[in-house]
C-alpha cells in the first residue's frame, strides 16, 4: 500500500525558481541528445556505472535511437563545445565534464581510477590511511553494546540482534510506511513539500533504492532475502525517501525542470555526489541527537531498549564507507577478491553474509567511480549542515561541487 501525505503547494515554492537567460531550446537538446547518445553507446558496449535518468522530450529519445551508432570521438568534441557554450552555468558545466570523461572512455582513452572520479564526479581522490578510521571505531566503541570480544564481533552481534528476519514482508513494508509517513511529516517542518506525496514500498533483490517515479510519486525498494537491521529503518528511509532521494529529485522535478541537467540525470556525475550526501546526512536532520533511537524503540515492538546509541553507530558507518572507496583501488589495481574481501572484513568490519553479498557484485560498477559518492558527499555536505538554509538549497538548487 502507498504512503499518502499532503504538504503545502508546490506554489509556495515558486518563487525560488531563476533561469539564466542563456538557457534555450538547443541547450536542452544538445545535452540531453548528448546524454541519450552516450547511453546507446553504453547499451552497446558496457563501460563501467551509467544509469540514464531521462524526462525530456520523447521526441529526443526517438531520434537519437533511429540514428546510426554515434561516433565516440565526436561526443567528446559535443561535449567540450557544449562546455564552452554554458561555462556561465558551474554545476551544469560539471556535469557536462562526466558527460566528456565517460565519451573518452567510450572512445578507448585508459584512464585511471583517479582521472575517473575526477572528471565523473568532480573531486579528487586518493587511498585513506587507515589511522583515519580511529573515529568511526571510537564512536562504533562507545556506541555498541559493552560485551566481550572485538570491535567486528561487537558489531556483527548488534546487527543480528537488531534485525528482522527474511522473509517478512508484511510487517517490514509496514514499518516502512509508518518510517515514511514520519519523515514525510519531519521534513515538512524543515521544507515546505507538496500535496498527496504518494510512497510506495516494494520488494525486489539489490541494494536500497529510492526511485522519484514523476509528479508526487516515488518507491523504496527492498531486498525481500536479506535480513533488515530495524534499527537502521530510518537511516535508510530517510536517504532513500525523505528528506533524501525521492524527496530531492521530486522537489527539482516540480521546480527546476527547466534545466537540461534535471531534465537528463545520470550517473555518475557530480549531482549524485550532492545526493548521496544529502542521503547519508538525512536521519540526522530530522532526527537530531537520539530522537530516531527513542522514536525506533517506543514504536517498533521487536526493538527492546538496551545500551547501545543508534547515532554514533551511523556516524561510525558513515565514516566507515571510506574503506569501500579504498576497496574500490585495490579493485583498480586487480587485487583478487579474497584480498579485497580481507580488507573490508577488517577495515569495515562486514559480517561474512554482508562479504559474501559484495563478492556477488566484484567485478561489477559496485566498486567502481560511483561508490566514492557516499563517503566523499557525505564530507563534502558536513561542513554546510550549521546552516539553517542548506537544505532548502540542496532541495532547490544544482550546487556546484567545485564551490561546495
Amino acid at each position: 500500500m502507498p504512503i499518502l501525505m499532503s504538504g503545502g503547494s508546490p506554489r509556495i515554492m515558486g518563487e525560488w525558481r531563476t533561469f539564466p537567460a542563456w538557457w534555450d531550446m538547443d541547450v536542452l537538446r544538445e545535452y540531453a541528445l548528448l546524454a541519450l547518445r552516450i547511453d546507446r553507446l553504453v547499451t552497446e558496449h558496457p563501460s563501467g556505472t551509467w544509469i540514464l535518468d531521462y524526462r525530456g522530450p520523447d521526441p529526443w529519445r526517438a531520434e537519437v535511437a533511429a540514428e546510426p551508432l554515434p561516433n565516440p570521438a565526436d561526443l567528446v568534441r559535443r561535449a567540450e563545445d557544449l562546455a564552452a557554450s554554458v561555462a556561465d552555468d558551474v554545476a551544469l558545466t560539471e556535469q557536462i565534464g562526466a558527460l566528456h570523461t565517460m565519451a573518452r572512455q567510450l572512445s578507448g582513452e585508459k584512464l585511471s581510477l583517479h582521472e575517473q572520479v575526477r572528471g565523473m564526479l568532480g573531486i579528487d581522490v586518493d587511498w585513506i590511511p587507515d589511522e583515519q578510521f580511529d573515529e568511526a571505531y571510537q564512536l562504533l566503541d562507545e556506541g555498541l553494546p559493552d560485551m566481550k570480544g572485538s570491535l567486528a564481533q561487537r558489531m556483527h552481534a548488534w546487527r543480528a540482534n537488531h534485525s528482522l528476519p527474511p522473509g517478512r514482508t508484511a510487517r517490514l513494508s509496514e514499518l516502512v510506511q509508518r518510517a515514511v509517513a514520519e519523515t514525510i511529516t519531519r521534513t515538512t517542518t524543515l521544507f515546505p513539500l507538496p500535496e498527496n506525496i504518494e510512497v510506495t514500498c516494494e520488494f525486489a533483490s539489490g541494494p536500497f533504492r529510492g526511485l522519484y517515479r514523476g509528479d508526487t510519486r516515488g518507491t523504496l525498494f527492498i531486498d525481500p532475502q536479506l535480513p533488515f537491521n530495524l534499527a537502521d529503518l530510518f537511516y535508510v528511509v530517510a536517504h532513500e525517501a525523505f528528506p533524501g532521494h525521492i524527496c530531492e529529485f521530486m522537489i527539482k522535478q516540480l521546480h527546476l525542470a527547466d534545466r537540461p541537467d534535471i531534465q537528463t540525470r545520470f550517473m555518475p556525475s557530480p549531482a549524485y555526489l550532492v545526493s548521496e550526501g544529502l542521503g547519508l546526512h538525512a536521519q540526522q536532520l530530522l532526527f537530531p541527537d537520539d530522537q530516531a533511537q527513542r522514536w525506533l524503540i517506543d514504536n517498533v515492538d521487536e526493538l527492546q531498549q538496551d545500551s547501545s546509541d543508534y547515532a554514533k553507530i551511523h556516524r561510525a558507518r558513515n565514516i566507515l564507507w571510506s574503506a569501500y572507496c579504498n576497496a574500490a583501488f585495490l579493485v583498480a589495481q586487480q587485487k583478487p577478491w579474497s584480498e579485497v574481501r580481507t580488507y573490508l572484513a577488517e577495515t569495515a568490519l562486514l559480517a561474512d553474509d554482508e562479504l559474501a553479498y559484495l563478492e556477488g557484485m566484484y567485478g561489477t560498477p559496485f566498486l567502481e567511480p560511483y561508490i566514492f559518492t557516499y563517503y566523499h558527499g557525505y564530507r563534502l555536505l558536513q561542513p554546510h549542515l550549521s546552516d539553517p538554509n542548506f537544505l532548502r538549497r540542496v532541495l532547490t538548487e544544482q550546487l556546484p561541487v567545485s564551490l561546495l
